[in-house]
């Protein structure tokens, strides 16, 4: 049993890490699409935060197929 979060993320830091990368990935995914005139600001998050998300699965899914080369395309 852990008594603590830090005891847990020091025994599970892979498994925590992929969770936090699961639970973000799905609540950019869920923002609505900014309207057309809607706020500039978050049509730029909006944007900002699919970009970076697309890179960071591009960059897991070559890791991940065992290609560990970051700047090659899949």
């Amino acid at each position: 049993m852990f008594h603590s979060l830090s005891e847990l993320y020091r025994s599970h830091p892979v498994f925590l890490g992929a969770l936090a990368m699961a639970l973000a990935n799905a609540a950019i995914t869920a923002m609505p699409s900014p309207r057309p005139n809607g706020s500039q600001f978050y049509a730029w998050a909006f944007n900002f935060l699919h970009s970076a998300v697309g890179a960071i699965s591009r960059i897991v899914a070559q890791y991940k197929n065992g290609n560990g080369n970051a700047s090659e395309a899949p």
